[in-house]
């Protein structure tokens, strides 16, 4: 981006960075018509956005009642631009039979798997081991 000095101040407005990363700022001005000279800022942090989806990295198989599941479910936690979450969340993991599920009603004795976990680094959680419940 390119700005006109006001009063000795350059202000950049509107400005966004849409992945988390490390990074510096560098500017360069011109002192004369053919010589421009360069200058770089202190480097800065830009970290991933708050929760906004939880994403199917592995999604279970079908399975018979009793086995693990091949592979193993796995989730990703994302910001809003899909920048993987690096930040540990504890959450719970409710499976329920279909029928349950659509008949939109709350039933209690419908969990089939419960897991409490806390994410592993990485933005993944991993879940294991995943049975089918009979």
């Amino acid at each position: 981006r390119t700005a006109m000095t006001v009063n000795g101040q350059a202000q950049f407005t509107s400005l966004a960075i849409g992945r988390p990363g490390g990074f510096y700022i560098r500017f360069f001005f011109a002192l004369y018509e053919a010589v421009a000279q360069g200058e770089t800022g202190l480097g800065f942090t830009v970290n991933s956005g708050p929760l906004a989806r939880i994403v199917f990295v592995r999604q279970p198989r079908n399975a018979a009642s009793g086995a693990a599941f091949n592979p193993e479910l796995s989730l990703q936690f994302v910001d809003q631009l899909d920048n993987v979450i690096n930040t540990d969340y504890f959450f719970i993991l409710q499976v329920e039979p279909s029928k349950f599920f659509f008949q939109g009603s709350l039933v209690e004795d419908a969990t089939l798997l419960s897991c409490s976990s806390c994410l592993k680094g990485g933005g993944k959680a991993q879940f294991s081991p995943g049975r089918a419940a009979t």
